[in-house]
């Protein structure tokens, strides 16, 4: 999923970047805006998020096997 994150987020940068050398005060505010939405996006969705996940997710036993069969010995009658 990182991967998606960041091709989307450099491709999207890719195509704002012919506005950063605009000489019009409006291309330009439109790039440093998009740029900061990119920006923003894809630290929200590479570091926040999954941070945020793994704190609230759910709870994942690390049992393993040989602390199963301890925990219930097998009986044969």
């Amino acid at each position: 999923m990182g991967s998606s994150v960041f091709h989307a987020a450099f491709s999207s940068f890719l195509a704002l970047i012919p506005l950063a050398f605009a000489d019009s005060f409006h291309f330009l505010v439109f790039f440093r805006t998009w740029t900061g939405i990119t920006i923003f996006g894809f630290l929200n969705g590479l570091v926040f998020l999954p941070a945020l996940m793994s704190e609230i997710g759910p709870l994942v036993s690390h049992d393993t096997d040989d602390e199963k069969e301890q925990e219930e010995p097998n009986h044969r009658d």
